[in-house]
């Protein structure tokens, strides 16, 4: 449904190394883990070969246009990597809106106490119907699809408005080109 990364693949493991240390081997921050499936991403994350991916990426694209938003929009599988492992993340959407990128990260389960109570993703996605058994079954899909997709865009505009809200707040305070917190010169 989602793909999966490579994990036996010698440039994955090399990377891996890299980014964990030798503190901590094999662990990766959620950030870490992010950047690690991203370049570690089989297939195109404009145009995902999974079908699942792929109409989830062209759904979340279309309300964006629909809304009047320019972005680029971006599916990722993260099965199989610490992400998945360690921070609960099947897959995730980024969002580039003028020159910045919003993730929403999405956990695929069918255990119905993550589905009631949320985890570790932004997004809990419970059973998706198959589409490929009869037309009731590939309508139920598409409705589901519509659905996820509205609350992933409803998640990344919710980050998206929140950081031009904090861009203006230090504009009207400090004057502008003014750097966020923690950025460097």
């Amino acid at each position: 449904m989602l793909g999966q990364i490579d994990v036996d693949d010698k440039r994955y493991k090399e990377l891996l190394a890299r980014l964990s240390g030798s503190s901590q081997p094999g662990y990766l921050g959620r950030s870490q883990s992010i950047e690690l499936a991203k370049e570690c991403q089989p297939g195109d994350p404009e145009n995902p070969n999974k079908p699942f991916l792929n109409d989830l990426l062209i759904e979340v694209q279309d309300q964006f246009e629909v809304a009047g938003i320019e972005a680029t929009v971006r599916a990722y599988t993260a099965v199989g990597t610490p992400l998945d492992h360690l921070h609960g993340v099947d897959a995730f959407i980024t969002v580039t809106v003028d020159g910045r990128e919003f993730v929403c990260t999405l956990d695929i389960t069918l255990n119905p106490d993550k589905q009631a109570s949320g985890h570790k993703a932004d997004l809990i996605v419970g059973e998706v119907a198959d589409p490929n058994v009869n037309n009731l079954q590939q309508n139920k899909y598409l409705e589901q699809v519509e659905e996820i997709g509205r609350k992933i865009v409803t998640m990344l505009l919710k980050k998206v408005t929140t950081k031009q809200s904090q861009a203006e707040l230090r504009e009207r305070l400090y004057g502008l080109n003014q750097p966020e917190a923690g950025v460097d010169l």
